[in-house]
């Protein structure tokens, strides 16, 4: 499952087909061995097999899907074929093995095709475009669509058509092309409403409320989700009252209104457990334990989260179930049994990296990290540390680290290529020099009789030592190329880093513009490699509020500075269009960040992003507004440390990125000290026992130093930072400022 617009999308497809009960299966089994003509018998077999996919028996249906078409290829059945295959590209499909799905799509278009079926085209266009939607391929997925909406023109099937234009909607929807979306879903409201199709009028209130709720407008999103539910008390649909009750309680989650969030999906999943709907079910159920586990109550949390996941294992939903052993796994770590938290993060990292699933993958190490952390196992939890850090950076930034290594990796090779070739050349003088002296000898004891063989000897040995330097000196010189060569490829590269560093250095905030609008500050600034993925950037707003970010790029060194780069300019970008409070401005923020990573290549589309924090200072009222991804602002007063305590989501894709951030007020008094800090230094590994520094013991670092001078205290923080890592690596990039009101 791909998130919540992914489940919107297959609940309405889902809600297209009939029902099977148990006892219509039955009745079609009893009559399948009854049948003796092959066509007949092949078309029991695939409405067996559908009634099998629509409760959710995946393997069973699979199973009988291809009976019908073993059977349906014997009676030489074009018609048994298309729908076999048809019903087989909807199997894998649902399997998540897409590539398999397309496969029978395709074959079954051209079966349909050879039987001019307008139906049959229609649907398997449709399929088509569901697949091709899966794989984020969106581009495609819309024209699969649009030939269907021609299909259905050319037999003026009005109802088709509406149906195709709310499954577009949703790929917009998942473009992030909220106007496209907001449109047509516009225009097919206006349309169905003079046909009174009350059942695709509902389908498309909650689409519109999903189209409002990605933009954060929670209270729009709220009032289309009422006129759905308005309808389905009217035409008592109870599929799309679930689902509009669901999605109420995610955006009440997602406020942290926890007890109206419960309510909602409690009712959702009371209509789905009637209905038998596992699919939505398992998805509702996963709700209620994220809504228990904010509550803390953990055994509730744990309850709900395990009836997901057998669920989701039923239907055999590989995403939905890597999601719920990472949330079960969570919830061990939580109540301290860590075997079974291991146990549970072993499973969905497994599962995570067998789907391809890298956003699961992420959450499994980080996960891993905090679980040796707490065992005490250092080691491990440095080694899963970084491989949370690596599997953050983008395709387009491993292709940046690839070359360089590329590059490192030839200029190592010709330089121990350049030893053997001088080795090897010692060898060859030595044994000539051996040869030599073992001849004169011989000749020195053989007499005048042997002067003259000695002679055409010494004379021979000359020739072939001259042929040998001269040889050895064409060698040299080769060799000498050679390395000039690569030296002046690695010299090319150190320049290049080196220029890009001063790029990426005149991006950061100046000193000209802090020191005009901070009295007294530091910046403690320590990229792991030359360039950085961690940015202090500042401007000032249309409010005359001075603004202040620390943030945290995915990937560090080249990749993460490329990532700086563009978060720095997706900031700016979202400050120009004159927003002024901090968590309005990570919101567009953000959206302008999954915008430009969406054609990063990934099945997923640009994952990367940032951590960090934004202070919005106005000094005039003495006032701090603030909001934070992930990081942390302690503001310490009297000796005493307030704690603002950030969204735990970043700014960027994830299964989130629908979540407002939250804004934060205080108000200053003379002498305070905000920190805002990226997690660099609490996550070095380092001291007698080589574990991680941690946040707690950098608090107690700055309660003990906050009243020394600014630039004291940037000292004090290098020296301690530098006396614990000792000779260990430096883990990630470290950015932390301090502000004195």
């Amino acid at each position: 499952m791909k998130g919540r617009k992914y489940y919107i999308l297959i609940s309405f497809i889902f809600s297209l087909f009939s029902v099977y009960s148990d006892n219509v299966t039955d009745s079609l089994k009893k009559l399948l061995a009854q049948q003796k003509v092959d066509t007949l018998r092949s078309q029991s077999a695939y409405r067996i097999s559908w009634s099998y996919f629509e409760a959710g028996d995946l393997d069973s249906a699979k199973k009988y899907s291809e009976y019908a078409l073993k059977i349906a290829t014997k009676a030489k059945s074009i018609f048994g074929k298309a729908v076999s295959t048809q019903y087989l590209g909807a199997i894998y499909n649902a399997l998540g093995k897409y590539h398999d799905a397309e496969l029978y799509y395709k074959e079954s278009f051209k079966l349909w095709k050879k039987l001019d079926d307008k139906i049959g085209l229609i649907d398997v266009n449709i399929g088509l475009a569901n697949v091709q939607n899966n794989l984020a391929n969106y581009n495609e997925a819309l024209i699969y669509y649009n030939n269907a909406i021609l299909e259905a023109r050319n037999i003026n099937d009005k109802k088709k058509e509406n149906q195709v234009k709310i499954n577009i909607a949703t790929v917009y929807l998942n473009k992030a092309d909220f106007r496209n979306a907001f449109l047509t879903l516009e225009e097919t409201i206006e349309q169905l409403e003079l046909v009174n199709d009350l059942h695709l009028l509902t389908s498309c209130y909650i689409n519109l409320g999903i189209v409002f709720a990605a933009q954060n407008n929670s209270e729009k999103a709220l009032e289309n989700y009422a006129k759905a539910l308005k309808i389905c008390s009217q035409t008592n649909d109870k599929s799309n009252t679930a689902l509009a009750y669901n999605n109420i309680g995610d955006i009440f989650l997602s406020k942290k209104k926890l007890s109206i969030a419960l309510k909602n999906l409690l009712k959702a999943s009371e209509i789905y457990e009637v209905m038998g709907d596992v699919k939505n079910l398992s998805h509702t159920y996963h709700n209620i334990g994220n809504v228990f586990t904010e509550k803390k109550e953990l055994k509730n949390a744990l309850y709900y989260h395990e009836k997901a996941l057998a669920f989701r294992e039923k239907i055999y939903d590989r995403r939905g179930m890597a999601l719920s052993y990472i949330s079960i796994s969570n919830i061990f770590l939580a109540k301290k049994d860590y075997s079974k938290a291991l146990y549970y993060t072993q499973l969905s990292l497994d599962l995570s990296k067998d789907i391809k699933a890298y956003d699961v993958s992420k959450d499994c190490y980080k996960t891993l990290d905090a679980l040796y952390a707490e065992l005490k196992d250092y080691k491990n939890a440095r080694i899963n540390l970084k491989y949370y850090i690596e599997i953050k950076d983008s395709l387009l930034n491993k292709e940046s680290v690839k070359l360089i290594n590329e590059i490192n990796t030839r200029y190592e090779t010709d330089k121990k290529q350049l030893l053997i070739t001088n080795l090897e050349k010692e060898q060859t003088l030595q044994k000539a020099e051996v040869r030599s002296a073992y001849i004169q000898k011989i000749a020195s004891l053989s007499g005048l009789l042997l002067v003259l063989i000695i002679a055409v000897i010494i004379f021979r040995n000359n020739r072939v030592k001259q042929k040998t330097n001269l040889l050895l000196t064409k060698q040299n010189s080769l060799i000498d190329k050679q390395k000039q060569l690569v030296e002046e490829k690695h010299k090319e590269i150190t320049d290049s880093i080196n220029y890009a560093e001063r790029i990426q250095r005149a991006l950061l905030a100046s000193e000209k513009l802090l020191d005009e609008n901070l009295s007294d500050y530091f910046i403690f600034f320590k990229p792991k490699d030359v360039v950085s993925g961690d940015f202090y950037w500042a401007t000032k707003l249309s409010n005359n509020h001075f603004v202040l970010v620390t943030a945290d790029s995915t990937g560090h060194g080249v990749p993460g500075a490329i990532m700086s780069i563009l978060n720095i300019a997706c900031l700016d970008k979202a400050v120009t269009k004159e927003i002024n409070s901090p968590d309005l401005i990570l919101n567009e923020t953000r959206s302008l960040i999954i915008d430009h990573l969406k054609n990063d290549g990934t099945a997923e589309g640009g994952k990367d992003g940032m951590d960090g924090s934004l202070l919005s200072f106005d000094f005039k009222n003495s006032v701090l507004h603030c909001a934070s991804a992930n990081n942390p602002i302690w503001v310490i007063r009297n000796k005493e440390l307030i704690e603002i305590k950030a969204d735990r989501l970043p700014i960027g894709k994830h299964d989130k990125d629908k979540t407002p951030f939250t804004l934060h007020t205080l108000n200053l008094q003379k002498g305070d000290v905000a920190y805002t800090l990226t997690d660099g230094f609490p996550d070095q590994f380092g001291g007698a026992k080589g574990k991680k520094f941690k946040h707690k013991q950098l608090q107690e670092l700055l309660l003990s130093i906050a009243n020394d001078p600014m630039e004291t205290q940037k000292q004090k923080l290098n020296d301690v930072f530098d006396n614990w890592k000792g000779n260990l690596e430096q883990v990630d990039d470290v950015c932390l400022i301090g502000v004195r009101v």
